[in-house]
């Protein structure tokens, strides 16, 4: 089950294990990605077993050079550029997560969870 992700995306996707779809009512597209946090304080990107790019500690974002006109590749990389630089999304792009934590995988069961797409634990709501 998907639920739409309204606010705060981006601290969704660097939340450190984000499962997501984005979803382009107007063409149809939609495409899965994960975006897990290395130890290095990168971010990895994949859509299914491809690896996409990263995610470098300063919001830089660098497609690999053999994903680089990928369908999948240009529709992430183009909708972290908008949330980095603050260019409001078109209403027919929506992201959603797949009902588990951002950040540790665990599944969300409130509706606050379920908004923000982090559980209350991991985003320090609870001791």
């Amino acid at each position: 089950m998907k639920h739409e992700i309204k606010t705060n995306q981006l601290d969704f996707i660097l939340a450190g294990n984000s499962q997501f779809v984005l979803e382009n009512d107007k063409t149809g597209n939609h495409f899965s990605y994960l975006v897990k946090k290395q130890k290095t304080g990168t971010w990895y990107i994949y859509s299914s077993t491809d690896y996409l790019g990263t995610i470098r500690a300063d919001l830089t974002a660098k497609k690999d050079a053999s994903m680089n006109s990928s369908l999948k590749s240009v529709a992430i990389f183009w909708y972290l550029k908008q949330l980095i630089d603050k260019i409001p999304i078109p209403p027919q792009v929506h992201l959603y997560h797949l009902g588990r934590c951002g950040k540790c995988g665990r599944p969300l069961t409130d509706p606050a969870s379920m908004e923000r797409g982090i559980g209350p634990y991991c985003a320090g709501l609870k001791p």
